[in-house]
């Protein structure tokens, strides 16, 4: 009798967990961009405004894994024909269609309930519901769209960087916008030369006909034009930022002409070493590109270049804040 319930229980923990997976828990680093606003406003330690956009992240997380279950449900024929995405729970029939529909059934009310609840902002809900039909439509059929496809999952990041900004009620700037949507363009593209890498030309038409207008040499040329304006667009962006002013303790030891200088530029070599990293990744091959939640973890070198850019970052627009807590 006893081995009858632990293997029910082995069998609940099981399914419970290939339920965890199928919500693609490592994608939700991507929802780290409603912090943007918060983060550039010098505010981060500012009253109760963390809570409320960690409110904001949960409730993306949620409505994100409820967007990936619903494009799994409605791809898993074909996913079973690709190297990497035929181990997902629906194409491995680790999990069946009626169990993640009500998932993700549930995930989408959760997130619009605790969202309302949370927040009691109506502009955050009709934000949600633009996310979720923008990403309803792509699942149909734009993701099968050539270029099209690109840009709604890159309008898929600005409107998570609005939603911070919106229940905050924090200015954005326009170039730092510009500098999200180019760099989702660029990620974007990327996974594409990625998976044009792992897969066969022909069978890569059959899994995702809009993929058929490219050639290597087209998407390369892309992907280098999008680098470069992602890039140009974030040097502007710090050349026009006035929130990074080092606090006057440290910058008396300058020289005049150095005290006022425009600080974030220091941070253009990281933002470049970055840049250029992830492009030798693309360019190489393989399937590190393809699941750029996993870069991080995968890249050492991705990793402490992008870790070393927001520690300057943090340093450069926070120094106030630091000087008063050591002086306290």
């Amino acid at each position: 009798m006893s081995n009858e319930k632990t293997k029910s229980k082995n069998k609940y923990i099981r399914k419970a967990s290939v339920l965890f997976e199928l919500m693609r828990p490592k994608q939700w680093i991507k929802n780290v961009v409603v912090f943007i606003p918060l983060f550039f406003s010098a505010q981060l330690f500012t009253g109760d405004l963390f809570f409320k956009n960690f409110y904001v992240f949960i409730a993306m997380c949620l409505l994100s894994s409820s967007v990936y279950i619903l494009n799994d449900i409605i791809d898993y024929p074909r996913d079973r024909s690709h190297p990497i995405k035929k181990n997902r729970p629906i194409p491995s029939g680790r999990i069946d269609i009626f169990s993640a529909f009500i998932l993700m059934t549930m995930l989408l009310i959760v997130s619009l309930v605790y969202g309302f609840w949370c927040l009691q902002s109506e502009y955050f809900i009709i934000l949600q519901l633009a996310y979720y039909l923008m990403m309803l439509v792509y699942s149909l059929w734009l993701k099968n769209v050539e270029i099209i496809d690109t840009i709604i999952i890159s309008l898929g990041f600005i409107l998570r960087v609005f939603a911070g900004a919106i229940v905050l009620q924090l200015q954005t700037s326009a170039l730092l916008g510009i500098t999200i949507i180019l760099g989702a363009l660029l990620i974007s593209f990327g996974k594409r030369r990625a998976e044009m890498s792992i897969m066969q030309r022909q069978e890569l038409i059959n899994y995702r006909p809009g993929i058929g207008v490219y050639s290597t040499v087209v998407l390369n040329s892309i992907i280098s034009g999008l680098f470069a304006a992602t890039f140009m667009a974030y040097v502007l962006f710090c050349y026009s930022f006035v929130g990074a002013t080092v606090n006057a303790n440290l910058t008396q030891f300058l020289p005049p002409l150095l005290r006022n200088v425009k600080w974030l530029l220091i941070t253009v070599p990281f933002a470049f070493y970055t840049l250029v990293r992830y492009l030798i990744l693309v360019y190489k091959g393989g399937d590190v590109a393809d699941r750029p939640e996993d870069l991080w973890f995968e890249d050492k070198r991705v990793l402490f270049s992008a870790l070393i850019w927001l520690v300057v970052l943090f340093l450069l627009i926070y120094s106030d804040n630091l000087i008063g807590v050591l002086k306290f």
